[in-house]
């Protein structure tokens, strides 16, 4: 019966809504995660050679060698990625990208 009138949702509602949003959240971390994996991968199969940094950038997804001058004097990233143009910092909590020193291929 539709009087007209708007009734809070009900307790299985809410739980349903609540169930959804979880996952959903489940599923960003997992994309997240599975960035960060795809990093750590690809900065394995590149190990030899002179020391430099590498950084998947949390924007367009490629995986960047770092120079020095992306870093401060107090080690933190600050960088345009040369593919897409955004910045890539660290400093936001939804910084995403994955940064090791590593050993590079020249």
């Amino acid at each position: 019966m539709d009087d007209g009138v708007e009734r809070p949702p009900s307790f299985e509602e809410e739980t349903l809504q609540g169930i959804w949003t979880y996952l959903d959240r489940l599923s960003h971390r997992l994309d997240h995660l599975e960035r960060r994996q795809e990093a750590l991968e690809a900065s394995m199969g590149e190990r030899e050679g002179e020391g430099a940094r590498s950084l998947v950038c949390p924007h367009c997804r490629v995986v960047l060698r770092l120079p020095d001058e992306a870093f401060d004097e107090e080690g933190h990233l600050e960088w345009v990625c040369p593919v897409c143009q955004e910045l890539i910092h660290d400093d936001k909590p939804d910084y995403e990208a994955y940064v090791e020193d590593e050993r590079l291929e020249n």
